[in-house]
């Protein structure tokens, strides 16, 4: 979801986050890396989104392996 007075605004706008994948293809221990335009809600707006994301995990000898880490790209416009 857009942060609210930056969709006002009309502010476009990005964050990467840091987070695990888990064997049930949830995210978990993400954390900010970057955002742009700093301090305009951004990276927060992408943390919370990150609960409706889902990413297949990796496989090592054709098993799911949990636990790596992956850098997702969020794009925000009005």
């Amino acid at each position: 979801m857009h942060p609210p007075e930056a969709f006002r605004q009309r502010l476009n706008g990005r964050a990467s986050i840091a987070c695990r994948i888990r064997l049930d293809t949830r995210l978990e221990d993400c954390r900010l890396v970057d955002e742009t335009p700093p301090g305009r809600g951004f990276g927060a707006a992408a943390l919370a989104a990150s609960v409706h994301f889902r990413f297949r995990p990796p496989t090592r000898d054709g098993r799911p392996v949990e636990g790596r880490e992956i850098t997702v790209g969020v794009e925000f416009g009005p």
